[in-house]
């Protein structure tokens, strides 16, 4: 049943408070008249008929009408209201009482002070549920019913006289002129009142709206996690005089602590330097906030308060604290401490919130950075090291090469040199260096000279970027070389210097084929005889045929001890 009551004089529909509280109360009026009037019909009895209301029905059909009409306008009304007509369903309880009260009274003459009151009703109503219009209409009605009551007079006989009745539509006009005056003041103040009451609230807002933009502009640049804190901390105390003493908590890895990292002045350097937490879900400011993820407001010196008392901030009256969330996340709070009680209103709570939510946006985005910030300087120093390894590897491999190739080429008995003359067509082994060929050698790069009429190209022979040798090209004075030309020879100095290194390998590999071979065919020699005798003589025979030694000599076992003349010591 309740809930069928709920959802029938449901206000959800009105978008603000004072829709809604002006809904309650055509609904309240509405069923004070409708209860009043149907008291009145059960219990009043009128002394000319001696029949109440609802017994004269049976008899005079105007009352009959009249009393189907009230508690039809009762049913309209309140379908008005809940169909969001708050303007028209004002009307209803004035019609209400204009119908079921004001017209008997009028048609009985108005006879006592108390018809007086009825007309004043009718005006109070007009006024309060329909306004300064309501408030017009109402006065032109009640007069309109003053004159009707009074003329109606006459139907009484000689009851009341004419002057009296000029005496009484005088007077009760004044009242209802003056009462209707007051009401009017009243409607004017109270629309007054409330117009400078939204200027107020208003320009709170947009004051309260222009400091955010502000501190949101300011922490939102590219900065380190804890200078957005600090920028943010600093910045609220000084944009808002009711707050003395700002801090940011953030949660700790495992999420059961609350750490603070920033606050301001003095007092937030000790805190800061004390390592000041608070645990998650515990009874503090701070701990409700972060557990629960509701804003929490806590006044000083109250009972029940949550409020944990701070030697070091001992003028704080209330402290509010507002979560700091990411989505569905929460990272932490915003702590604000005031020495005013009414600092942190019920309409200052939205504007700190979304303040708090800039913040929060701008904490994990700073959080981002810096994490992004560390990835850069790590995957720097992995770049550098692995170029130093890469360096030391080519550095290492380079004098690997040129310590290989300074040993292949002092084996070799004949210089590795060619000359070939194509005008003359002569060739020639070995020959000396040229200045070009040294020159190229020396600095590892391509030499182009003109000398006698000629042009000389010298370039390098590389292998794995070490320099083993070098080529020289001669040509006519008359010879064109592109760039592309000496490109060319570069690139066949790069190959020539491969095919180089792909013979002294296959040497190598030949020669320790060959030397592998001749060591496998020494251990069988040597394995062939049974004799310990016989075996020293077939190693050294083979030793003398390998090694072309002139003397060689075996022993087995240890020499004796060594006298100390043999020594070559002594006393």
């Amino acid at each position: 049943m309740r809930r069928i009551i709920a959802r029938f004089f449901s206000l959800s529909q009105y978008p603000d408070k004072l829709s809604v509280q002006r809904g309650y109360m055509i609904y309240g009026t509405t069923a004070m008249v409708v209860t009043l009037l149907t008291l009145f019909g059960f219990v009043r009895v009128r002394p000319e008929v001696h029949m109440t209301l609802f017994q004269e029905m049976a008899v005079d059909s105007v009352v009959m009408l009249s009393v189907i009409g009230l508690y039809t306008l009762a049913l309209i009304t309140l379908l008005l209201v809940r169909f969001g007509q708050l303007n028209v369903a004002a009307w209803g309880p004035v019609s209400m009482w204009l119908l079921g009260v004001v017209f008997p009274t009028v048609r009985n003459g108005l006879q006592g002070s108390s018809d007086s009151l009825v007309l004043v009703i009718l005006i109070l109503f007009a006024g309060l549920l329909a306004r300064e219009s309501g408030l017009l209409v109402g006065f032109v009605l009640t007069i309109m019913a003053l004159v009707v009551g009074i003329l109606a007079r006459g139907n009484l006989g000689d009851l009341y006289s004419s002057e009296r009745n000029i005496s009484d539509l005088m007077a009760i006009g004044f009242q209802i002129t003056g009462i209707a005056g007051v009401i009017y003041m009243f409607l004017r103040y109270a629309h007054i009142s409330r117009l400078e009451g939204e200027a107020s609230v208003q320009g709170k807002r947009i004051a309260m709206a222009e400091i955010t933009t502000n501190v949101t502009r300011q922490i939102s640049g590219k900065q380190s996690l804890q200078g957005t804190m600090d920028t943010a901390a600093d910045l609220i105390a000084a944009s808002f005089p009711d707050v003395y003493h700002a801090q940011v908590f953030l949660m700790n890895e495992p999420g059961n602590q609350a750490e603070l990292l920033a606050s301001t002045g003095e007092v937030g350097k000790l805190l800061k330097q004390r390592r000041h937490s608070l645990k998650v879900g515990g009874r503090s400011v701070i701990g409700q906030v972060t557990g629960t993820q509701q804003v929490v407001v806590a006044y000083a010196d109250t009972p029940d308060t949550i409020h944990r008392h701070n030697d070091l901030l001992p003028n704080t009256a209330v402290e509010a604290a507002f979560p700091l969330r990411v989505g569905e996340r929460i990272i932490g709070a915003l702590d604000l401490q005031s020495r005013n009680p009414g600092a942190f209103t019920d309409d200052d709570i939205p504007a700190f919130q979304a303040l708090a939510d800039h913040i929060a946006i701008a904490i994990e985005n700073a959080r981002l950075f810096d994490e992004a910030e560390e990835t850069i300087r790590q995957n720097r120093q992995l770049i550098e090291e692995s170029r130093a390894s890469t360096e030391e590897v080519l550095r290492l491999n380079r004098q690997l090469t040129r310590q290989t190739w300074a040993d292949h080429l002092h084996d070799k008995t004949d210089d590795l040199a060619l000359n070939i003359d194509f005008g003359k067509n002569t060739k020639e082994q070995g020959g000396a260096w040229t200045h070009t060929l040294r020159e190229a050698l020396q600095s590892n790069h391509t030499i182009h000279q003109r000398n006698d009429g000629r042009q000389i190209v010298a370039v390098p022979v590389r292998v794995r970027g070490e320099v083993i040798g070098a080529m020289e090209f001669e040509l006519d004075e008359s010879g064109q070389l592109a760039p592309e030309d000496i490109l060319m020879v570069e690139e066949i100095s790069e190959q020539l210097g491969l095919a180089a290194e792909n013979t002294r390998l296959y040497e190598n590999t030949q020669r320790s084929a060959q030397r592998e071979a001749l060591v496998n065919q020494i251990a069988a020699r040597i394995q062939e005889t049974n004799q310990v005798d016989a075996t020293l003589a077939v190693a050294a025979r083979n030793l003398q045929e390998v090694l072309k030694a002139e003397r060689v000599a075996i022993r087995l076992g240890t020499p004796p001890a060594m006298s100390p003349n043999q020594s070559g010591g002594g006393e």
